[in-house]
């Protein structure tokens, strides 16, 4: 059967790992000192924008997500994954990653799902290793699942709910079969959310999505292009 998945743990692109507004300050910093060498008494201003913010996006999300299916499998014990019936992966496709950005980021952040390929028996697999031990998902719902001021769970904190909830209702319900699949990493790999998202962002270049856009006079322009480098842009303001 074909399922989607997603993380509820994906930093998203606003102030997190992968995008935020301090990133590229060091080589904005940097390159303006240089240029300043060239072009005496004028402010310049240098800023790196992303060509293609949304391809960007999807190259991220895809990285996680691929990353966090194979922490997934690496926190089951070898009797599971290693079985006739285990299967869960991504199915590999070029449109098969869904990044969902909010308008505004009052409430919530980015989020991205995929397809995978599995099976009942296998998410059953899932469900019962998730659920094991007792006390640690009990206090892991309560933590996250508690609706407060400011906050209504949409998730029960009920771990009886969890355990008569059927399989195919974790498939229709996709946010508890999302929150059963995190609490398999947080609650068997203290550091693995971490590790995804540093594996993920050291594989993505944001470098080769993102290019320094310099803003100056037309008099400057000409002036930084026939002593820094004709093919670097520039916006005359």
């Amino acid at each position: 059967m074909i399922v989607e998945i997603g993380s509820h743990r994906f930093p998203g692109f606003y102030e997190s790992i992968f995008c935020n507004s301090d990133e590229f300050i060091d080589d904005e910093y940097e390159l303006k000192g240089l240029l300043e060498e060239i072009v005496i008494d004028e402010k310049l201003e240098v800023v790196y924008e992303y060509g293609d913010f949304e391809r960007y996006k999807k190259d991220v999300s895809k990285t996680y997500l691929e990353y966090y299916v194979e922490k997934i499998i690496d926190c089951l014990p070898s009797k599971i994954s290693d079985s006739d019936y285990f299967k869960f992966e991504i199915i590999d496709d070029e449109n098969n990653i869904e990044v969902i950005s909010p308008k505004y980021y009052n409430y919530r952040t980015d989020s991205c799902y995929c397809l995978i390929e599995t099976n009942i028996e296998t998410l059953q697999k899932l469900k019962n290793f998730g659920l094991k031990n007792e006390e640690d998902v009990k206090e892991y719902l309560r933590n996250h699942f508690t609706s407060y001021e400011g906050f209504h769970s949409f998730i029960s904190n009920d771990i009886e709910y969890w355990k008569q909830l059927d399989i195919k209702e974790y498939i229709e319900e996709t946010r508890y079969l999302i929150a059963l699949l995190d609490m398999i990493i947080a609650l068997n790999d203290s550091n693995g959310f971490e590790e995804i998202r540093l594996s993920t962002y050291y594989d993505i270049d944001k470098y080769y999505y993102a290019e320094p856009i310099i803003y100056c006079s037309e008099e400057s322009k000409e002036i930084i292009q026939n002593n820094y480098s004709p093919n670097v842009k520039i916006k005359t303001v």
